[in-house]
């Protein structure tokens, strides 16, 4: 089922009266349910492809319609109160609250839809033990691996319940054996709850873990290829 469209959109940015574009006329279909990895070097646009799906950014031009939205002419409000129901995120750098421990900073975002601090404790807490971190659950997150918080910042983004995983660059901060179980987690997640995952990289060794994978250069899809998993 076909869940989020891209329809000619572009995204201009002007430094100093020179416009810049970064991306241009991309079309894109993903379907409900898929693992989608988005490949390119940096620089290519990919960040900023995943910044406009999410609705963080908007687009100069062209329309995105996700989880059966026109997110396009969303204002920055709307938009924001569209992402915390439909939109979980993974940064390259965690973007945790340093000094919270674990549990706290999982919770954080049930705490901003209204949910009373028992629930909200024990799901975030549920979903620490989901990604491993069992044993982690009331350490602040600064005295944590580089490891460890990203796999704090997996729960966090799926606090929610989101329709959509946005992960940029989820393992970029990361040496080879965390990087490998970081994947390994998001892979079971998307196989265990079917939620859409779409993950930017430039490691073309995670193409394994992808339904379908999206090539980008300087602002444009150059393809598109459904492939089977490597894993299954």
């Amino acid at each position: 089922m076909e869940f989020i469209n891209l329809v000619r959109v572009s995204k201009s940015f002007f430094l100093k009266k020179e416009e810049i574009n970064v991306l241009k006329d991309v079309n894109l279909l993903i379907n409900e349910g898929d693992f989608v990895v988005i490949l390119g070097a940096s620089g290519q646009g990919k960040s900023t492809l995943l910044n406009l799906v999410a609705g963080i950014d908007k687009p100069t031009s062209g329309q995105i319609n996700v989880c059966g939205e026109d997110i396009s002419q969303y204002t920055s409000d709307e938009l924001s109160i569209w992402r915390s129901k439909n939109i979980g995120i993974v940064f390259q750098s965690y973007n945790l609250m340093p000094y919270m421990t674990a549990v706290d900073n999982v919770a954080l975002p049930l705490a901003f839809r209204g949910m009373n601090k028992k629930n909200r404790m024990k799901k975030a807490a549920d979903l620490l033990k989901t990604v491993g971190l069992k044993d982690r659950i009331n350490h602040h997150t600064n005295l944590l691996s580089g490891g460890e918080q990203q796999r704090v910042a997996i729960a966090r983004a799926l606090a929610n319940n989101p329709k959509v995983l946005i992960a940029d660059e989820p393992t970029g901060d990361l040496d080879m054996a965390n990087a490998t179980d970081v994947m390994e987690i998001i892979y079971d997640l998307y196989k265990e709850r079917a939620t859409t995952i779409i993950m930017a990289t430039h490691n073309p060794n995670y193409a394994k873990y992808a339904d379908k994978v999206i090539y980008i250069a300087k602002g444009e899809v150059s393809s598109q290829n459904g492939i089977k998993h490597a894993l299954n």
